[in-house]
Parts: C-alpha cells; structure tokens; sequence
C-alpha cells in the first residue's frame, strides 16, 4: 500500500528532473557559486572555509571575488555556506560519481588555475543538485495536496502546475538559489504536520520538526513559515510545543552564533525592515506584482486565483483546519513583504540578474494550496460561469507556462546586462526580458556538445589532470 502511494510522486519527480535537466545548462547569478565550493569543501577536506578555493575562482574573474568574505582568518561564502551543508549529500554522490577527490580537485600550483575537467563539473553539479531537489519537492507537493485535499486529480493538477508553470522551473531547479530547500523542507514539514493532525502519531510530528529546522539557517525567509507551523503547534498541542521547536530553535541558534562570529554583526542589522518608508514599501509591492521586469501577475497569472482561494478559506472556511485559515495566510503576507521591501545599498526589489518574480518562490508552495482550493470551488459553479472561468484559466495557463519556457531555454542574461542599470528599466514595457530574451533567440547552440562534455566529466580517462593544492 505504502509503495502505491509512493510510486506516483516518485515518477512525477524523475519527469520534472528529465525536464529541468532539459535545457543542459544552469540559470544562475554570480553571487551562487560559492554554495557548491562549501558543498565540495565540506566533503572533501572537512570545513566550510574556503581558503583554498580564493586563489582559483579568483583567476576565473578579473576582480576580486565579493562572494568570498575573510573572517577571522579564512575566507567564507558570503551567502552560500548554510545551501552548501545542506546540498553536500547530493555533491557526495556526485564526487564519487566523477572520481574526484582531494588531489584532483584543487588547482595547478604553477598557474593557480582550476583543473578544466573540475571547471566543467562545478557547472554539471550545480545543474543537477539543484533539479534534484526541485523535482523531490515536485513530487513532495503531490503528496501534500492529496493529504489536505484526498484527490488525485486535484493532486496532479497542481504539482504540474507548480513544477512547470511557476518559477519554480527558471528559478530554483536551475542555480544554487537559496529557495529551493525552502520549498523542500516546507512542502515535507507541513506534508508531516497533516499526517500527524490526522494518526495523532508522535513520529510524525518528530519528522515536521526534522524537516522544519532548516527553514531559517538555509535562508531567513523560511522563518515565516517556521513561525506559523510552530504558533499552530502552540495553540493547538501545546504539550507538544518544546518538542517541536526543540531542532529548529538548536539549528537556528548555530546559524546566528556562527554568522554573529564569523561576520562579527547580526542578521537583522544587515537589512532591517522597519527603516522602509511608506512609499518603499507601495514601489517594492507593486514592482514584485506588476513589473513588466518582475511582476508576479506578469510571469505567473494564473496564480491570482490562489489569492481568490485565500479569500475562500478564510472567509468560507473550505478548508477545515485553522493553519490554512489563519497561520498559513500571515506567512505568505509576510514572505512576500520581505521580498518587496528588500534592500541592500537602497532598495531592490527586483533582486538582481534573474528570470521573473525571484522573489515570490518562497511563496508559491503555499499559494499552490489555496490555488487548488479555487479548482475545486470551479466545480459548484454554474455551467456557464464555469465555462467561463476554464477559458481564462486556459488563457492565463498558456501564458504562465510560456514564460517559464522562454525563461529555461532563451534566457541569457542579455536583458541584464545591458549597460542602464536594472533599477532604471523595470518598468520598461518595451525591452523587458520576455522580449529581449526572445528577440535574441534561444540558448540551444552546440547542445550535443554540452551533453558530451557533461558525460565526459564522469570518468577519469588516461587524459585526466590531477594537481595537488598548495600546502
């Protein structure tokens, strides 16, 4: 029974991998690199320091590195290192797979370059580690919608709609963006938190707690979501709550000290919410919703029905428990204020180079439930209205999934660099990146090449360097 129940979500998660995996390329940014150092690091010589890797991923760029800081003595990932511990079981598997380790890995000495065959596996393991744990979560959403709502259409529906028509494709199953765990591990502790809302078996509450204690260390936002599962708790079994916040509260409490030390300053003094203007925070809502650049109604519309499901569930209660109506809602509000109000060296919310509303992936597991909430609704509807909706369902849909399409195969990051900064052309409904990335064509050149290449990278031919790092 429980291998049925396993077997569909385990299929529909290698199809989103074969699919993810189709465009033979990462969509990354700059400041992700790091996070697949840490996990290499970690594996191989045992710390998250990064000393040995300044010099070569120094000669990669011609300036200096910003994504490596030194602190205390070492060099560390600025913002990599909690994503690098947490993918470094997949980056294992990936190492042996390849052959490499501590003495073919490191750099030339005579030229302080990185081993070419390793050059190429940093790009291949940031591919696939990243589709790993986006198609898992692909299959981890089915598992959750048919727990809240016991029905397999609903299920399947949803989870494509979330593996392929959101950001969930361009952004998080394609770079070492920190949202992808976030997705994992709130998508499991919830999936967990129901089943033991339903048997009542402590085992499963023990297995929410596991898979919430990462929500904040691999990236803050999480913390949101940690809160509202834990007020639930709280409120609800509250025997129960120490145990439940006992990891999560541990691990958190090991990322701030370790930051606090390594950094010398805290969290929240690095970008504090509360000095937002009004005026702030209305540009930053309205750029993460309607940019032409960013806007998540503009990439993704289809999703303003999960926000008509919001209003379902709270107003109409078509959702029994009390975390959908109302813990789960002052989650996504707060998810998505972060977003808009995010600020470094002056407000950016359109969160540097990137394909869509970045910003709002956090966001889309729990507005994928309140999404299905309105499907569901569409059946007590009238014929005619019915209709009606299922037309503009149709329309928003072949939009939303368009764009993702555009985003994993024509996306090159030539709406990015043109030489006017970002800020000054999000608004811009002319050259936006649908369009560039379009007018310039897609990013398909020499695939049969990238794919031998990749598969050349997993064995050690009689052609293999091997450098042994400086001492």
């Amino acid at each position: 029974m429980i291998r049925k129940k396993i077997l569909f979500p385990f299929l529909l998660s290698v199809f989103s991998f074969l699919v993810y995996m189709g465009n033979l390329r990462p969509i990354s940014s700059g400041d992700n690199k790091e996070a697949g150092f840490v996990a290499i690091n970690l594996v191989t010589y045992g710390t998250v320091y990064l000393d040995q890797f300044y010099k070569p991923y120094l000669a990669l760029q011609p300036d200096p590195p910003p994504d490596f800081v030194s602190y205390t003595q070492h060099y560390r990932a600025n913002y990599g290192t909690e994503l690098g511990i947490f993918l470094s079981p997949i980056y294992f598997l990936l190492l042996k797979c390849g052959g490499f380790n501590a003495t073919n890995i490191a750099y030339n000495p005579l030229d302080e370059h990185f081993n070419p065959r390793f050059r190429r596996f940093l790009f291949v393991a940031e591919k696939t580690s990243v589709s790993v744990v986006a198609a898992i979560t692909v299959g981890g959403m089915f598992l959750l919608l048919n727990q809240i709502f016991g029905s397999r259409k609903l299920s399947l529906i949803g989870s494509v709609i979330y593996a392929f028509f959101t950001s969930h494709w361009t952004i998080s199953s394609q770079g070492l963006w920190r949202h992808s765990p976030i997705e994992l591990c709130f998508v499991f502790s919830l999936f967990f938190l129901l089943k033991f809302e339903e048997t009542k078996n402590i085992a499963w509450l023990f297995l929410s707690s596991i898979a919430a204690a990462p929500l904040f260390p691999v990236r803050p936002t999480g913390l949101f979501y940690l809160l509202s599962m834990a007020a639930y708790i709280f409120m609800k079994h509250r025997r129960l709550f120490l145990s439940y916040i006992f990891l999560p509260v541990v691990l958190s409490m090991m990322y701030l000290v370790f930051n606090a030390a390594a950094s010398n300053s805290s969290y929240l003094a690095t970008s504090p919410i509360w000095r937002r203007t009004l005026n702030d925070v209305v540009a930053g809502f309205l750029g993460v919703f309607f940019s032409p650049s960013r806007g998540f109604f503009i990439y993704t519309p289809l999703y303003v029905f999960a926000f008509v499901g919001i209003w379902l569930v709270i107003k109409k209660r078509r959702l029994p428990s009390d975390f959908f109506r109302s813990y789960l809602p002052v989650a996504i509000f707060t998810v998505i204020l972060s977003g808009a109000t995010y600020a470094t060296g002056g407000l950016r919310w359109w969160a540097g180079w990137c394909w869509g509303p970045r910003f709002f992936v956090d966001a889309l597991p729990a507005l994928t439930i309140y999404l299905m909430v309105w499907f569901r609704e569409l059946e007590s509807y009238s014929f005619n209205k019915r209709l009606a909706c299922y037309g503009l369902l149709f329309v928003l849909a072949g939009w939303s999934l368009f764009t993702q399409v555009v985003g994993a195969f024509y996306y090159k990051h030539v709406w990015d660099s043109m030489p006017v900064h970002l800020s000054k052309r999000v608004w811009d409904w002319k050259e936006n990146p649908i369009t560039v990335e379009l007018r310039t064509g897609p990013d398909v050149a020499d695939l049969r090449e990238k794919f031998k290449r990749a598969l050349s990278i997993f064995h050690l031919g009689p052609q293999a360097q091997t450098f042994t790092r400086e001492s």
